[in-house]
C-alpha cells in the first residue's frame, strides 16, 4: 500500500507547487484512502478456504509449530526476567532504543546525558545481558 501512495505522489504533478504541509496533507489523505480501499476489498471478498487449507498453512514453517513457540515463549520469559533484573535507567536506555527506535543522542536529550554516555550505558547493557545469557543459556544466544 505504501508504494502505492508514493506512486501516486510521483505522478501527480501539482504536488511539486504544494507547500510542505499541504503536501503532507495530501500524502496522509492518499494513504487514509488506500488503506479503507484495502479495508473493502479484503472484507467484501468471500473466503473460500477450507479449515484443512488454514491448518496446513499455519504449520508451513518450523517457527510456527506448537514446539517451536513453546521454545520460543520460554526464551521470552528469560529474557523478561533478565531485563526486569536491570536498573531502571538501563531499563529505559533499552527500551527507547530498541522499542521506540531513538538514536542515542535523543535518548541523551530526554534522559540528560550525553551522547557518548548513553552509547557506552547501552553496550555495556547489552554486554552483560549477553553474559548472563553465556552463563545460565549454556553459551547458546538466543535466537537459537
Amino acid at each position: 500500500m505504501l508504494i502505492e501512495v508514493f506512486i501516486g505522489a510521483a505522478n501527480n504533478q501539482c504536488l511539486a507547487s504544494m507547500s510542505a504541509k499541504e503536501q503532507l496533507t495530501w500524502l496522509r489523505s492518499v494513504a487514509h484512502n488506500k488503506v479503507i480501499d484495502q479495508y473493502r476489498r479484503t472484507y467484501r471478498q468471500p473466503v473460500s478456504s477450507s479449515l484443512d487449507d488454514i491448518a496446513d498453512t499455519l504449520f508451513d514453517e518450523d517457527d510456527a509449530l506448537p514446539e517451536q513457540v513453546a521454545v520460543r515463549n520460554e526464551k521470552y520469559a528469560l529474557l523478561q526476567r533478565y531485563l526486569a533484573s536491570l536498573p531502571e535507567t538501563q531499563q529505559k536506555i533499552l527500551w527507547l532504543r530498541f522499542g521506540q527506535g531513538m538514536s542515542s543522542k535523543e535518548i541523551g536529550e530526554i534522559l540528560n546525558k550525553s551522547d557518548t554516555a548513553i552509547r557506552m550505558l547501552l553496550s555495556r547493557t547489552l554486554n552483560f545481558l549477553r553474559n548472563m545469557y553465556a552463563h545460565t543459556d549454556g553459551g547458546k544466544h538466543p535466537d537459537e
